[in-house]
């Protein structure tokens, strides 16, 4: 027992250095994109291993919408991978057990070389308030004061900011809506 939470807390401190020193670069613009084809279903496959055991430990549905790119695109894909992951894992963190998780593509526009579409990470969680919102892709901020939040939720508060930096260098958007009430669907 001991040496299972010695195991986690190693784990945790490395991924809490691993975020440190990643949003480090980032900040000063040290991270260099590298992209490579990156096939849709090699992504799918890749979150579908990641996700998926995080939802059942919570008994949560996720729904993966198969992409509708019809090649592979070129993205930096350590990057485009860490961008989902932060977002789904954190969907999965604040989702109370018993909650839904979807990853969905909306607005597909492909021409002979590009594709361009929303990426919608949804769940129905517990909503993050409009005041927090302001703040949200901030360093190592955190809601604290949402009464929803589950007291055993720890983390760095440097998921969003890491996703935003990311964003930004691949020429993207980042937008936050809440269509409903915590405890209803929402995003």
């Amino acid at each position: 027992e001991y040496l299972k939470k010695i195991d986690a807390s190693g784990k945790y401190l490395q991924g809490l250095v691993n975020d440190i020193l990643d949003m480090n670069r980032l900040t000063r613009d040290e991270v260099v994109l590298r992209p490579e084809p990156y096939d849709a279903s090699e992504f799918e496959a890749y979150i579908e291993a990641v996700i998926r055991p995080l939802c059942d430990a919570k008994q949560q549905e996720f729904f993966l919408e198969p992409n509708p790119c019809p090649k592979a695109l070129m993205v930096d894909k350590i990057r485009y991978n860490q961008m989902f992951v932060n977002l789904l894992s954190n969907a999965v963190k604040y989702t109370p057990v018993g909650g839904r998780i979807a990853l969905r593509f909306e607005n597909m526009e492909t021409t002979e070389k590009s594709f361009t579409a929303d990426y919608i990470v949804e769940d129905n969680g517990i909503g993050i308030s409009p005041e927090f919102q302001k703040h949200m892709f901030e360093p190592f901020t955190q809601e604290y004061d949402n009464p929803l939040r589950p007291k055993t939720q720890s983390g760095t508060g440097l998921g969003l900011s890491t996703v935003k930096k990311i964003v930004d260098m691949m020429g993207g958007e980042l937008e936050v809506a809440i269509i409903a009430a915590p405890n209803e669907v929402g995003t």
